[in-house]
């Protein structure tokens, strides 16, 4: 036989049992404060518990109509070196960088940030390890004293001194497909990109030659197409933070992960003015495209108007796009509207954006966000 105390817990009623003692009449009032006082500390610690694990999993909207978006001016600087293939730029202390991965000669161009003067070009194709052969322009990690570029699945740290690229050291990373969408989060500690083929996990966590997959692809699942291409998302992390931010790439979705892969928060994008995708013809919706980050700030691209298909056919300068600021916090912050049609950019420390049209390279178009 067992009584039972019932509380209050959530949506519906918990009950608390305790075995049925016979205890003297002088005994009972004491027993029953006992028992009293053992459900209430139960109840608080269950109560605790719960709190503690669904704390940050919940999901918050952000309203686009409450975020009014900023007409912003950019300033143009002419640079005095031809670029001939720039394919990537990234801001690094008080230099900006310009990866040129298809020259044959030296594969990254050195700027200064006061003034946009050329300093110098550096790092050869090769096989040596102070080379590279074949340079992703979609990588760039730094601490404040080193770099850090991607060939194939090794990572390569590099610095530099006296108007030279100096070469410190590597990481090979070793997973069971090749290497995509790469963060480092820590020293050998890295965020990749899942399988090519859209099966299991998101994404990979590597740390000291070991892998684990985390986090799901975002629900609905497109059908007829791999979650790897049009259901992932776009990533930011680095060294220093507690967290990376998912930014989906086919759903108003952004999620955030501690760096042990647990999924933390969910922010959900409440947009009214998006032309959805039907799925006919192959296409598809697509919300964020690109990113940039720095020690204080995300900025990345977003589509809210037009399905895939529709918004790439368009020319550069009329695609509907917007650059919203999000802080490491997993806030929106703000939704810019720049003046230029840029296809890669990078965000300096000091809050600084730099950027470059494809089809103007001898101009650096800046923007200050402060």
């Amino acid at each position: 036989m067992r009584d039972e105390l019932l509380v209050l817990f959530g949506n519906g009623l918990v009950g608390i049992t305790f075995p049925f003692m016979i205890v003297q009449p002088q005994q009972k009032m004491t027993m029953n404060i006992n028992k009293i006082t053992f459900a209430i500390i139960a109840f608080v610690g269950i109560l605790l518990m719960t709190v503690g694990c669904s704390e940050g999993k919940k999901g918050i909207t952000y309203d686009l109509a409450d975020y009014s978006i900023e007409n912003c001016t950019m300033e143009a600087h002419q640079i005095d070196s031809l670029l001939i293939i720039p394919q990537g730029i990234y801001a690094y202390k008080d230099y900006i960088i310009v990866l040129e991965p298809k020259r044959n000669d030296s594969l990254l161009s050195v700027f200064s940030r006061k003034d946009f003067k050329y300093l110098f070009s550096g790092l050869s194709k090769g096989r040596a390890k102070n080379e590279m052969l074949s340079m992703r322009n979609d990588f760039f990690s730094y601490t404040d004293s080193s770099f850090f570029l991607q060939e194939r699945n090794v990572i390569k740290e590099f610095k530099i001194e006296n108007d030279s690229v100096l070469y410190i050291g590597k990481d090979e990373i070793k997973l069971p497909d090749v290497l995509n969408h790469v963060l480092r989060v820590g020293h050998k500690r890295y965020i990749t990109a899942g399988i090519t083929d859209g099966t299991g996990n998101e994404h990979f966590l590597y740390s000291n030659g070991k892998y684990e997959g985390f986090g799901d692809y975002p629900e609905p699942k497109p059908e007829g197409i791999s979650n790897f291409y049009l259901n992932n998302s776009m990533s930011a992390g680095m060294e220093g933070k507690d967290r990376m931010w998912d930014f989906s790439r086919g759903q108003d979705l952004v999620r955030g992960y501690d760096l042990d892969g647990n999924l933390m928060e969910t922010v959900n994008i409440a947009n009214n003015k998006r032309k959805t995708a039907t799925n006919a013809e192959d296409d598809y919706n697509l919300c964020y495209y690109r990113i940039s980050w720095n020690k204080s700030h995300i900025a990345v691209m977003y589509n809210g108007v037009l399905p895939r298909n529709e918004y790439f056919s368009l020319d550069l300068s009329d695609r509907p796009w917007e650059l919203q600021i999000w802080s490491w916090g997993g806030k929106l912050e703000r939704r810019l509207k720049l003046d230029r049609a840029f296809s890669m950019y990078t965000l300096s420390d000091d809050n600084v954006l730099y950027a470059m049209e494809p089809d103007n390279p001898c101009v650096i178009y800046t923007y200050d966000l402060k």
